[in-house]
């Protein structure tokens, strides 16, 4: 019982430590995130509690040698320095991943529940307001954006004021609202609780304003099945859309300054946000050495200069990992979200609660076409979060 209860503290803190990822400890060298710090503190206690087991082992042999085969693609990197610091990295998430699962094994689909409705509660007010702090210090009280364009909840890209709550990007709160929003749907819908209106709302209005492309498309599906299920939601989701769109109309020819934001993203959707010269040029050098990659880590190094500037990433998932590893590196990296999907579509729970799991799954397809998310702790938790809501979803139907 004691155990227990331990376990499900550290899983509901840990949980947690992952939506604030913006909040690094700084002065040690490197960028520290939270989350960083709880595995380096938590670790030891794991290790100290008895009878410790990991839950769906089978799940988890192809993401390691996935994980794996992507290590040992380091004998073909031409920078061990950076090799060294995804090493780091990995080492990181695997262990990450193994607290999450190891100490879930005890919460309920009941306590899930209280949780995440009251943490959305928290964590959407909070997003809100921290976006408010961003842009009153900016428009009302002359405070400059730091040196990445970003001020409290806010992120400025070009004039485009864009939220990003506790993450350190929009796109990366896109990630961490889908799987709150996933987590809350799923276990109000299996406890046939009343969906809050208010959660929803909040949501809606966080995800409009991260004015995110990429998020509204990573959205559709699981909007789709919602309005769907039942009548009354087609019809808000109809009227929602239809006053949004009068407004946003209204405001874009009255408004100036909402007409040059809404010109800009259109101009950056339109171009694909540079993407598209970017991903010809990977396509170009993964055609060179198709096989065995260029190793670990190394997508940094061969963009160096690209259009005058020094890009981390090839802003594709499938495109770095085919560069780092080669062909079986993507295969391997296919084969993981396929597995993903036929664990979700055998599960023993209600269709409707499948599909909507499904969405969140073609949403984190989507996300990690547009942007490189591999080796990111919000997809790791993304990945845990959707086996973890599967299981306890069976769990739950299971007992009836």
């Amino acid at each position: 019982m004691v155990r227990g209860k331990l376990l499900n503290k550290i899983f509901f803190i840990f949980f947690v430590s992952f939506f604030f990822q913006q909040f690094w400890l700084v002065n040690i060298g490197t960028p520290l995130k939270p989350y960083m710090l709880l595995v380096i503190l938590i670790s030891p206690v794991l290790f100290f509690i008895p009878k410790i087991k990991v839950y769906s082992p089978n799940l988890l042999v192809l993401p390691f040698l996935f994980f794996l085969y992507m290590l040992f693609s380091f004998y073909q990197a031409k920078n061990f320095n950076l090799v060294i610091v995804r090493f780091i990295g990995i080492a990181l998430l695997i262990i990450a991943y193994l607290i999450l699962v190891i100490s879930s094994k005890h919460i309920t689909l009941e306590s899930f529940y209280t949780f995440i409705k009251k943490f959305s509660y928290a964590y959407l007010g909070f997003s809100l307001v921290y976006y408010c702090m961003g842009l009153a210090g900016l428009l009302l009280f002359g405070m400059e954006l730091d040196g990445d364009r970003k001020l409290f909840g806010l992120y400025m890209e070009g004039v485009l004021p864009r939220l990003r709550g506790g993450a350190d990007s929009p796109n990366n709160f896109v990630l961490l609202l889908l799987l709150l929003n996933v987590g809350y749907l799923v276990s109000a819908s299996m406890l046939n609780k009343k969906i809050s209106s208010i959660i929803m709302l909040c949501s809606a209005l966080c995800l409009l304003l991260t004015i995110s492309v990429t998020g509204y498309a990573a959205y559709t599906l699981l909007v789709a099945i919602l309005s769907l299920r039942k009548v009354k939601y087609l019809l808000s989701l109809i009227i929602f859309f239809s006053v949004a769109m009068a407004l946003l109309a209204t405001a874009y020819f009255q408004l100036e300054w909402f007409q040059k934001i809404i010109n800009a993203r259109v101009d950056r959707v339109s171009s694909g946000s540079g993407r598209s010269d970017l991903f010809a040029y990977i396509l170009h050098l993964i055609s060179e050495q198709p096989f065995f990659g260029f190793g670990l880590a190394q997508v940094r190094e061969y963009l160096v200069g690209f259009h005058g500037r020094d890009l981390q990433s090839s802003h594709n998932s499938f495109l770095e990992v085919f560069f780092e590893g080669g062909v079986l590196a993507v295969l391997l990296f296919i084969l993981c979200w396929i597995m993903l999907v036929l664990k979700v579509a055998v599960s023993k729970m209600p269709t409707y609660i499948k599909l909507i799991l499904l969405s969140h799954i073609g949403g984190l397809l989507l996300i990690s076409m547009a942007n490189m998310m591999v080796y990111v702790e919000l997809m790791i938790l993304n990945l845990f979060a959707l086996v973890f809501y599967s299981r306890l979803a069976e769990v739950y139907v299971n007992k009836k």
